[in-house]
């Protein structure tokens, strides 16, 4: 598995959001670190000793959950007793799973955290059945001063250096894996 990089202004927004009565919706474009986010959450919630249940529905693993009946039942079957965070990452792909989500706060003791694209996530009719009851978390691309902590460029290179390194790589979090290679950077965007 690939480094995580703690983005603290973004984590400490999820943390802040904790436990609140609120549908936490991490939204952003593709590869900006969404899901990386959630990780970093539920490797919080571990050392928390705290109950979740994790369903990435990009793994085929979870491709029998396409409807919210299906989720419901899924979710419904995991759930003991007790407090549960629930930690939905492109969830998207599931037909009408704002029903899902619904049902999950009411009949369940849990906190509800799901990522999924700008577009997919808040078009639509969705937000009229959540109205009032989430809170969405925009991650952005990384800033410059994010760059720097991703990519550790050292002190050889002056800070205008590191700016034009930050405006021909951008700020993909996904790039740090690939230490500045002009080439197999462009090709992993």
């Amino acid at each position: 598995m690939q480094k995580l990089y703690n983005r603290k202004r973004y984590f400490d927004e999820l943390l802040a959001h904790k436990d609140k009565d609120l549908i936490k919706i991490i939204t952003g474009i593709r590869r900006c670190g969404k899901s990386s986010l959630l990780e970093l959450f539920k490797e919080h919630l571990k050392k928390q000793n705290a109950k979740f249940i994790q369903i990435n529905f990009e793994s085929l693993e979870f491709e029998h959950l396409s409807d919210y009946k299906e989720l419901y039942k899924y979710i419904k079957s995991k759930i003991k007793s007790g407090k549960y965070y629930l930690l939905f990452d492109e969830i998207q792909v599931v037909k009408d799973w704002q029903k899902a989500i619904e049902s999950f706060r009411l009949d369940f003791e849990c906190d509800i955290y799901i990522t999924g694209s700008n577009s997919h996530l808040l078009s639509g009719e969705f937000s009229t059945y959540l109205t009032g009851r989430f809170v969405e978390i925009k991650l952005l691309p990384l800033s410059f001063a994010e760059f720097l902590e991703f990519h550790e460029l050292g002190n050889e290179l002056s800070l205008e250096d590191k700016f034009q390194k930050y405006l021909i790589f951008g700020g993909m979090p996904i790039l740090a894996q690939y230490k500045m290679d002009e080439i197999n950077s462009f090709q992993a965007l």
